[in-house]
């Protein structure tokens, strides 16, 4: 229980992080400097008002200066944040092996809120699940079924999708995949290992129409224009890491993998 208020606690900051960045880092600001402020007005955000979730329900959705609203996307992301911190929690238990995987569950999380609001995955995002995802296995070689599994599931997986970007561009003459994509799932292969990375990308792949309809509703466009990919390959990633972190993952033998 401690294990998953500190989680939930962790996670709600996280989610106010998640919020100055998808704000300030698209549009090349510091994400340090200045201190928060209405987007409006331009007046600082007092530090009570600034609280995750309670914050926004105490200013009543609107700045406390002019008046003027606060969009619910704000409070909505702090607490998935912070929901996502305590399931974890609970489904890993305490110990060091579920805040790595919390951190690669937020890192996740933001990166599909990124790519779905800009169209990119940033290698501040990228890159660091890559760098922190080799030494999984090493760190938990019972979890991953050996001390190499990262390295070797980080490269079959960087040769996996570099494939399919060839295939890709070469069926429809242009980008098919982004090098953002191709970078999440090398990071996140290193955390799932080789049969869960291959069932994270099956999910992605059936998640990718549904998804693909779900932007063209909500943001527009002409069914050519690129679409994000990121969300679905996110979905699919936490999905296999959640098998994975019940100890005994049973969903890769539906590729024939059989039990790890």
């Amino acid at each position: 229980m401690l294990t998953m208020v500190w989680a939930g606690l962790l996670g709600l900051c996280a989610g106010s992080f998640a919020n100055v960045f998808l704000y300030r880092y698209p549009r090349g600001e510091s994400l340090w400097r200045p201190p928060s402020r209405c987007p409006s007005c331009g007046q600082p955000v007092r530090w009570r008002h600034n609280v995750p979730v309670l914050g926004w329900l105490e200013l009543g959705g609107r700045c406390f200066d002019c008046g003027a609203p606060i969009s619910a996307a704000y409070p909505l992301v702090e607490a998935l944040f912070g929901l996502l911190g305590v399931a974890v929690a609970w489904r890993g238990g305490p110990g060091a092996q579920t805040w790595v995987y919390l951190c690669f569950f937020w890192l996740l999380l933001l990166g599909a809120l990124a790519d779905w609001q800009t169209l990119y995955l940033y290698d501040v995002i990228t890159v660091p699940l890559m760098v922190l995802g080799l030494g999984v296995s090493f760190a938990f070689p019972r979890l991953m079924g050996g001390p190499w599994a990262s390295p070797l599931a980080a490269l079959g997986m960087a040769a996996t999708m570099l494939a399919l970007q060839f295939i890709g561009r070469w069926l429809f003459g242009r980008e098919a995949m982004g090098s953002g994509d191709v970078k999440l799932m090398v990071g996140a292969a290193c955390f799932l290992g080789w049969p869960q990375a291959w069932f994270a990308l099956l999910v992605a792949s059936l998640l990718g129409l549904p998804l693909l309809l779900l932007f063209r509703r909500v943001r527009g466009g002409r069914w050519k224009d690129p679409v994000p990919f990121g969300p679905a390959l996110a979905i699919g990633c936490a999905i296999a890491a959640w098998d994975l972190l019940g100890g005994a993952p049973v969903l890769p033998s539906w590729l024939g993998f059989g039990p790890l």
